[in-house]
């Protein structure tokens, strides 16, 4: 929420001032917003009107930060094959231009994931061993997370969940070296996942449950909605306390 009310306020102040350079960052800036809480219209035509203005200005970062959002948003909306055709392209290009810490354009755990949903395996590997062995060097446990949650992504995928199971617990360890609870929630609910198709549904419904009250209290309604339909998928009722 301060987020949006620091993007809404840059967005006005650009809109005053009509200087075109910082036209695609605002709108960059607010349609990110958009797209975690969930403001789906908004988020993509924030971002495709950013898409447009970094192009009529040659702007390859802010064009990139823009197309990065529709990625984002299409994951978000359960699309991997939409959000693919966003992201495929941007981290070469970003590579190309020497950027090599992978948090600073943040689009490569979300093109992991959409090669993983349209079942790409290997060229989800690829980038996979890149983000991975760029968090290894720079010891980010931001993109150490990222990478071990993919990783668990891609053993579901291959047919073992077990596998997942222990990359997600990785995941779940570098999270705790690193502020913002977001991704922690994107991770419980990949466990939960997994661990509801295994049949452990006490411990699926635990990890459910707290990515459900990450993204609830964040205000990432479409994220809260998948945490909402997994733990559906789990039946019955949650164990009351201290009853039998």
């Amino acid at each position: 929420q301060q987020a949006g009310r620091h993007a809404d306020s840059l967005y006005q102040t650009v809109g005053q001032t009509g200087h075109e350079q910082t036209e695609a960052v605002a709108r960059y800036a607010k349609a990110m917003v958009d797209a975690y809480l969930g403001r789906v219209d908004d988020a993509r035509a924030g971002a495709e009107e950013g898409v447009a203005s970094a192009e009529a200005l040659n702007d390859t970062i802010f064009r990139t930060q823009n197309l990065a959002v529709l990625g984002f948003l299409e994951l978000s909306l359960g699309d991997a094959a939409a959000a693919d055709r966003h992201l495929r392209p941007l981290w070469p290009l970003l590579a190309s231009m020497g950027y090599g810490e992978p948090s600073v354009y943040p689009v490569l755990p979300n093109a992991i994931e959409a090669l993983i949903g349209i079942g790409e395996l290997e060229e989800a590997v690829t980038l996979l061993d890149q983000l991975e062995e760029r968090g290894r060097a720079l010891d980010s446990a931001w993109a150490l997370s990222q990478a071990a949650r993919c990783r668990g992504l891609l053993a579901a995928a291959r047919g073992d969940p077990e596998a997942a199971v222990a990359e997600f617990e990785r995941a779940l360890a570098e999270n705790e070296r690193m502020p913002g609870p977001f991704e922690r929630g994107r991770t419980l609910l990949a466990q939960g996942a997994t661990l509801r198709r295994l049949k452990r549904r006490r411990d699926a419904r635990e990890s459910l449950e707290q990515a459900r009250a990450i993204f609830e209290e964040m205000g990432a309604r479409l994220w809260t909605e998948k945490a909402r339909a997994e733990l559906a998928r789990i039946g019955g009722r949650a164990p009351s306390a201290g009853a039998l």
